[in-house]
């Protein structure tokens, strides 16, 4: 009797132990993965995958087909190959899926007939992939941010890179220097500094890495090559930037908006920089050291000469303010957003008497956040000129200029338009404050045009400042 029991147990043990086992199969196409965008353009598309040959025979020929949500199947037979058991396949379907709408395209793909015989596991035959697809990708601006001071012999290299190395290549780079240990520094960049920066002069290509293990901060040096390595096409996100400004009271009210073109996942926030340009001052927290006065090099030879420091350096591009501090405003983007959701970030403040609102003007921002430090990107930016408030213009503005074309190559025009008989003179300075071009005082009324011939000129960024009247206004120029 003991005896039957044990074969008994030992019999429903191996069935048992057996039903565990995985199943095998002579015929079993497993199709493990669509490789296909997850956003697109208006475009047409290979639909490509992997499948794996799970059964034990090996395969000589199959069917593969593809069908878009709501359309005909795309069948295509795949044979004069031998895949053996257990090998992985990549494949392409000869028939392209056309993008022509603004939508979600859910492809089906699925395989069959496995060497001309039925699948034995159709479980595991077919997926499903969406691929968000728009006409036009939004322009993506690069902001890149420089970490500076006046005290830096080494700093004045960077902007000088940027002009000369980056923005011929790389228009869509927008430069801003957050000042550290001089009259600009600001306390809202202490826990951007904190994050990354170990010395300066150093930088952040919109505090991207460019590659796994690398770091947010970089040398001047190694901006351009990271900038090559960087997805400088893919955005998701569309921002404008409007403002409003009251002379009377000097209030500044700034809305970001966020217009997004994709179904997006993940954290955001929105912020904005108030930048100024043409800064100067006298004492150690203003004039500017250069480490390159007497042994420059190319291409800081504009260097060479200037002093050290450099009396009455002309800072520009500085970050006066961050609005929504170094991380952005959170709360006002969900972490899954729909494509066609838009999203506004609103902030007012009040400009310091000793900015000038005519060196004024803004940056918006959307980044990325993380518990992670270097998965903070910035998504993109846009730039806004201030703008009066309705009705308040005219009453401190008396007078326009304008600067074209802008680029430049061998001229350029400035004109000036009064309301009234006012004196004008300019000069033109170049990235270090050193003056190129000086006019004489002249009388003006009405329009005038005055020609720039800027065919000597070094490629790079130029300011022209203006004085028409008692107001002094600067214009930037960019020399291709």
């Amino acid at each position: 009797m003991i005896k039957r029991l044990l074969i008994l147990f030992a019999a429903t043990f191996i069935f048992l132990l057996a039903g565990t086992q995985a199943q095998t199969f002579t015929n079993d196409l497993s199709l493990t993965k669509i490789k296909m965008p997850d956003y697109a353009q208006f475009s047409d598309e290979f639909v490509m995958g992997v499948f794996k040959n799970a059964g034990t025979d090996s395969l000589f020929s199959m069917d593969i087909f593809w069908q878009e949500e709501g359309g005909s199947p795309h069948k295509y037979q795949k044979d004069n190959f031998a895949i053996r058991p257990g090998q992985n396949w990549i494949f392409t379907h000869p028939d392209k899926v056309k993008f022509k709408t603004s939508k979600d395209y859910v492809i089906k793909v699925w395989l069959s007939n496995p060497n001309g015989l039925p699948d034995e596991n159709p479980a595991n035959d077919t997926l499903y992939h969406t691929i968000q697809v728009i006409e036009k990708f939004p322009e993506r601006k690069i902001l890149l941010e420089e970490i500076t001071g006046a005290w830096c012999g080494y700093c004045p290299r960077a902007p000088i890179i940027v002009e000369k190395n980056i923005l011929p290549n790389f228009p869509q780079v927008v430069m801003v220097a957050i000042h550290t240990g001089d009259a600009m520094a600001i306390s809202e960049s202490n826990s951007l500094r904190g994050a990354y920066v170990t010395g300066v002069p150093t930088g952040f290509v919109s505090r991207e890495t460019a590659q796994a293990g690398g770091t947010v901060a970089m040398s001047p040096e190694s901006w351009n090559n990271n900038l090559d390595k960087l997805d400088l096409e893919f955005n998701p996100v569309e921002l404008s930037v409007y403002n409003y400004y009251y002379p009377e009271t000097r209030e500044w009210k700034v809305d970001v908006v966020a217009d997004f073109f994709l179904n997006t996942e993940g954290s955001f926030r929105l912020n904005c920089y108030v930048i100024e340009d043409s800064l100067t001052g006298t004492g150690s927290k203003w004039n500017q050291r250069n480490f390159f006065n007497s042994s420059a090099t190319e291409p800081y030879m504009e260097l060479q000469g200037a002093g050290d420091p450099i009396p009455g350096y002309v800072h520009n591009h500085v970050v006066r303010k961050m609005t929504a501090g170094s991380w952005g405003q959170d709360g006002i983007i969900p972490e899954s957003v729909k494509r066609g959701e838009r999203y506004v970030y609103t902030e007012t403040f009040t400009i310091p008497d000793h900015w000038r609102i005519e060196h004024l003007h803004l940056i918006g921002i959307i980044q990325e956040y993380s518990n992670d430090i270097n998965k903070r990107r910035i998504v993109t930016i846009e730039e806004a000129e201030l703008t009066f408030a309705t009705g308040t213009e005219q009453l401190i503005k008396s007078h326009s200029i304008s600067l074209y074309p802008n680029p430049a190559s061998d001229e350029a025009w400035l004109e000036i338009e009064t309301a009234e008989s006012t004196s004008l003179s300019f000069e033109v300075l170049n990235s270090v404050g050193q003056t190129i071009l000086k006019s004489d005082n002249l009388q003006v009324v009405g329009k005038e045009r005055i020609k720039l011939n800027s065919s000597n000129w070094t490629p790079g960024i130029y300011f022209i400042k203006a004085i028409v009247g008692e107001k002094i206004e600067v214009v930037k120029l960019v020399k291709k």
